[in-house]
């Protein structure tokens, strides 16, 4: 009910580091075009984002598709989407459209515990009221990753990339699936820790605790695969 007649400023906490589940994708394509439209219905002209580009790879089809929205907000979100899978991998397109796909159904769960309906919109009073909103995200951050990457999704998006591996051709393609394997490695490796750390906690036993370490050394050892001497 303000009127500005230079439009707005807004300052967006879709992605960054910080956030509770820390270096692991945040939004989905569809929350990105849905938010470049509220943006645009309500007169916003500057966007300040607090963290963006962390995971170019893994979160790279909202990345595409928040900057074509934001040219212009009348595409179909979902045809950008597929033009960037079709464009960054090629020949590898189906496997990785499905790997995507399997990773964004579970985003949307995140944006769904944040008070926002699958479109990235913010679900009215009526839906959920204030206090259902503090409190249904989880405060633990294990909680939330072991959540949303169970074994079976884990398994899917591996399955689609290792087939993806095996179809590239080019030398980009090739490039680019590297980084996805490196960003979806960490993924799978801690989301795998998590599962291992609750099945522990469940039943203690040498045996799964000797089976978590091995994890954990994988972690350090992936951790210091990222880094070179200098």
């Amino acid at each position: 009910n303000i009127t500005v007649p230079n439009g707005f400023m807004v300052y967006t906490y879709n992605w960054g580091w910080y956030q509770i589940t820390g270096l692991t994708p945040k939004r989905t394509p569809r929350f990105c075009a849905e938010q470049v439209r509220l943006f645009m219905d309500n007169g916003v002209r500057g966007v300040y984002r607090c963290g963006h580009g962390e995971l170019p790879a893994l979160e790279g089809p909202a990345y595409y598709v928040y900057g074509k929205m934001l040219e212009d907000s009348s595409q179909d979100f979902q045809k950008l989407e597929d033009d960037y899978y079709h464009r960054a991998f090629a020949e590898a397109y189906s496997p990785m459209r499905a790997f995507f796909t399997a990773m964004h159904e579970r985003l949307e769960m995140l944006s769904r515990l944040q008070g926002q309906d699958s479109k990235g919109s913010f679900l009215p009073e009526s839906d959920l009221d204030e206090t259902t909103l503090s409190s249904a995200l989880p405060k633990n951050p294990r909680v939330i990753i072991a959540a949303m990457y169970t074994p079976e999704v884990l398994s899917v998006m591996e399955r689609n990339l290792s087939a993806a591996e095996k179809l590239v051709q080019g030398e980009k393609v090739r490039t680019r699936l590297l980084a996805v394997r490196v960003e979806f490695d960490y993924l799978k490796n801690l989301a795998n820790i998590l599962h291992i750390y609750n099945a522990y906690r469940t039943q203690p036993s040498w045996e799964l605790f000797n089976v978590l370490a091995q994890h954990l050394e994988e972690r350090n050892a992936m951790l210091d695969s990222f880094f070179d001497d200098k």
